[in-house]
């Protein structure tokens, strides 16, 4: 399946101050779920789809989506894109302490903490190096970090 965009929303490990407080998002399936209070007694209850909805607020949960999980679904199919001749963004958005960061870099180790970029970096320059050794190929690759 070829997409030329695809949109996920992650929802990141809660911080030490935000233990224990009220859940207001949930997932299912590929839907999250905004639960909100407006005045005592009322709620109110807003559904977004999104190709992909990832929950890693805990790891015990059974729908738990670990940094490697994130990288199959958002940035994997890159590594064969950019090979194929393609240019290629990835890019993550959200407010302050939403979890971009831990999302796109993370840990450099151990290995199952590091984020999207490391990932990718990792598999592109090993198939590069795989493919120059199966073929003699000459690879130039040109990456940009904002």
């Amino acid at each position: 399946k070829r997409e030329a965009v695809r949109v996920g929303v992650r929802l990141r490990p809660f911080v030490a101050n935000e233990v224990g407080q009220k859940q207001v998002l949930s997932i299912r399936d590929d839907v999250i779920q905004v639960e909100t209070q407006l005045v005592e007694q009322v709620q109110k209850k807003r559904s977004f789809h999104f190709d992909f909805c990832m929950d890693s607020t805990d790891p015990k949960k059974g729908n738990y989506v670990s940094q490697e999980k994130c990288y199959e679904l958002m940035a994997k199919d890159i590594v064969e894109h950019v090979l194929e001749g393609y240019c290629a963004s990835l890019f993550c958005y959200g407010q302050t302490g939403t979890g971009k960061t831990m999302t796109m870099m993370d840990k450099v180790s151990p290995v199952a903490e590091q984020g999207l970029l490391l990932r990718l970096m990792h598999d592109l320059f090993q198939e590069m190096r795989r493919l120059r050794a199966q073929s003699g190929s000459e690879w130039r690759c040109k990456v940009q970090m904002l």
